[in-house]
């Protein structure tokens, strides 16, 4: 039974380290425990179903990351959803550690000898049909990373039989420029003797076809991450969680953000990882430039294609390089 947090979903009014990767062990192929209900300072309001959820056209933490470089791209993702092979292996990654039951039910091994083309191949993919389909390999990395994950949360600091867990519970809220909603991974709260929050710990996961072969190499690849779009969506979070758990959106400070990752080439491996306060810093000011100007454009929609008239001047070195550059195949200019 998940305990789900304290704080409901009304409008609330408007420690420094570097990352340091540790590489977490096996541990038995067990799912992750999960505390039995405990006593709560306010009643929680109903959770948002998944359909309800992505229903909201609030501003999410996909649009800031969709429109990062550019706004119009965040509406481009609204009207034109798709989902990469590498989308869905991330989805079954999740659904192994947080919802181990939904995961045995929805995922499903492809046999080695099915071929979707011959008769007994459409056969089969027909009686799976809204399934995720996965090679043997990939769902028994899957399995064994659910086995792990009690350890992960260890490394954190979080004891999952002492402590508030909610897993992927949507959470709304209003800024300055209008809604917004957030659904974090996991939600993790500390409670302490007076029954009010202690830690709190937004638990992001991610999975990168990246190997982590050491504590270095994981902390460029979070970092790269990190400064290519996806600080924002974590001070988003970070927000979002502060709104839900503090009921002040600008106590999104005493929010932790960390980040499992798990590879999906090489051998198996979980690394954990807290994103630094400075990180979320950086993003807090990209954010205040930045999220009003994608929000805006997301309640816009799309409006056609967007076409724009450039002059630009060429440097001198430019004249003798073109040819090179763009290359001559020898036909009509």
């Amino acid at each position: 039974m998940t305990t789900h947090l304290f704080a409901g979903l009304e409008d609330p009014q408007p420690p420094q380290t570097p990352p340091q990767a540790a590489q977490v062990p096996q541990a038995p192929d067990v799912a992750p425990v999960v505390p039995e209900a405990a006593p709560v300072a306010t009643p929680a309001a109903a959770p948002l179903t998944d359909a309800d959820y992505f229903e909201l056209a609030y501003l999410s933490g996909s649009d800031l990351r969709a429109g990062y470089s550019c706004p119009d791209d965040a509406a481009w993702r609204r009207a034109t959803p798709a989902k990469s092979d590498a989308m869905t292996i991330g989805t079954a990654v999740h659904m192994a550690l947080l919802e181990p039951i939904r995961f045995a039910a929805e995922v499903v091994v492809k046999p080695d000898d099915i071929d979707g083309r011959t008769k007994a191949g459409k056969e089969w993919l027909l009686e799976n049909a809204g399934r995720i389909v996965m090679a043997r390999e990939m769902h028994d990395r899957a399995r064994a990373y659910a086995g792990a994950f009690a350890a992960a949360l260890a490394a954190i600091g979080i004891d999952p039989l002492g402590w508030w867990l909610d897993y992927e519970r949507g959470i709304v809220w209003s800024e300055a420029f209008g809604r917004c909603r957030c659904k974090p991974d996991l939600l993790a709260v500390q409670p302490t003797p007076n029954n009010a929050p202690g830690r709190v710990v937004n638990v992001s996961l991610k999975t990168t076809a990246k190997p982590l072969s050491s504590a270095q190499w994981t902390s460029q690849v979070v970092s790269g991450a990190l400064g290519a779009g996806y600080d924002l969506p974590e001070y988003h979070y970070a927000r979002g969680i502060a709104a839900q758990v503090l009921g002040d959106v600008e106590r999104w400070r005493e929010v932790e953000t960390w980040h499992v990752i798990a590879t999906t080439t090489g051998a198996p491996r979980l690394a954990v990882v807290r994103v630094p306060d400075d990180i979320m810093e950086r993003a807090s000011r990209l954010w205040a430039d930045r999220a009003p100007v994608i929000a805006a454009a997301v309640a816009n929609g799309l409006q056609g294609v967007v076409m724009e008239a450039l002059t630009i001047a060429l440097p001198r070195w430019a004249d003798s390089a073109m040819p090179d550059a763009f290359g001559d195949d020898g036909g009509d200019a």
